[in-house]
């Protein structure tokens, strides 16, 4: 099947929460689908980050990033940094001052623009990298993809179902 890789990724990325966002217990033909697909997209995830990897300085700068979120976090809510990404994004994005103050918010971005300053040069590498990435990922491929019918697919419990269902779209089968 013709897939851009960027589908593939998609794709790959609901199976690996396939625990999280389909209703348990896994089973039958889709979790075959699953296991296989995933496995061919973690393939993919490998050859397109080795094919456009980030300069080996972007782990540092990563560290130090998130060593500022988690700082500045912890003085808005005790155990910040043990949040998942997607808690703490909320209260780093949130305009609310109740959620996060305004002074702690203004010191947050602050930091990052300080830390961004610092690593210039390497942030406009790395958004060199991100579009070759881009690129990569828009070109279609020819991947084996395991297909299960619509009433093979657990219910959804856990994420939006419509891009759920965007996203598994290659591996579903009419007939």
């Amino acid at each position: 099947m013709k897939l851009k890789r960027r589908q593939l990724l998609d794709m790959g990325a609901v199976l690996m929460s396939a625990e999280q966002i389909f209703k348990a217990p896994i089973k039958g033909k889709f979790y075959y689908a699953c296991m296989k697909n995933r496995a061919v997209a973690q393939e993919e995830y490998k050859l397109s980050t080795e094919a456009n990897p980030y300069p080996e300085q972007y782990s540092e700068y990563d560290n130090k990033r998130v060593a500022i979120i988690n700082e500045v976090g912890e003085t808005v809510r005790e155990g910040f940094g043990g949040l998942s990404v997607e808690e703490r994004d909320s209260i780093i994005n949130s305009r609310d001052p109740k959620v996060m103050p305004a002074d702690k918010h203004d010191l947050l971005i602050s930091r990052l623009n300080d830390l961004n300053k610092e690593y210039k040069d390497l942030l406009d590498e790395v958004a060199q990298i991100d579009q070759k990435r881009n690129e990569f990922l828009d070109e279609e491929d020819e991947y084996v993809i395991k297909t299960v019918k619509p009433d093979e697919i657990p219910e959804i419990v856990g994420g939006n179902g419509w891009l759920v269902y965007a996203a598994l779209e290659p591996m579903i089968s009419e007939g």
